[in-house]
């Protein structure tokens, strides 16, 4: 499903966002269906994983002709600018491991979305660069076998959902504490449908 829905290239972020949701609901927790769960999450996150990916393949080509435009020029502006545009490559990179994951959890507005992607991936490292390598990884198996899109990107965003959950956790709404009628606090078991939740 995220290879066919991605193939019109501007909707790979809403077939992104539904993988790792799916990923993270279904593969993990076990809580309703494969394809159900993807198709609900593709639908309402399309019009904004659309809107996503056209910037993010704007961005690329922009870095993409600064590049051939700064290669073909030797001097000391065109080195700094090489520098300055991978440093910011890695931060639309940062952004973007978090910005399609974060879609499918939370419920923010667009600009807002970008935001605290930008702002997650920095505060939270250790994770950002954890879930880097397995983009990276996954990748290059794609790109040296074909074959392996056919399971590799589940397998990326399964393994990707490990530390980007840990960092969404920390920013949902704990549950309310309980008590009996003496005043003790009642333990509740972990409510799984919380883990997936959108807020």
């Amino acid at each position: 499903l995220w290879l066919v829905l991605s193939l019109p290239i501007v909707t790979i972020g809403a077939s992104t966002t539904a993988l790792y949701y799916t990923t993270a609901k279904v593969i993990r927790r076990e809580r309703g269906y494969l394809f159900g769960e993807f198709w609900r999450s593709f639908k309402e996150n399309l019009l904004s994983g659309v809107i996503y990916s056209v910037i993010i393949i704007a961005i690329c080509l922009l870095f993409y002709f600064n590049f051939q435009v700064i290669n073909k020029v030797d001097s000391t502006i065109t080195t700094i600018l090489f520098y300055v545009y991978w440093v910011m490559m890695y931060l639309v990179f940062s952004c973007v491991v978090y910005l399609f994951p974060v879609l499918s959890r939370f419920n923010l507005k667009r600009v807002e979305m970008v935001k605290m992607s930008l702002l997650l991936s920095m505060k939270h490292l250790p994770n950002t660069l954890m879930v880097q390598l397995w983009v990276v990884i996954g990748g290059v198996l794609i790109i040296f076998i074909p074959l392996t899109t056919c399971f590799v990107p589940a397998l990326v965003a399964l393994f990707c959902s490990f530390s980007l959950e840990k960092v969404f956790r920390l920013y949902m709404p704990k549950p309310e504490k309980k008590y009996d009628e003496d005043g003790n606090e009642i333990e509740e078991v972990e409510d799984r449908s919380e883990w997936y939740m959108t807020f």
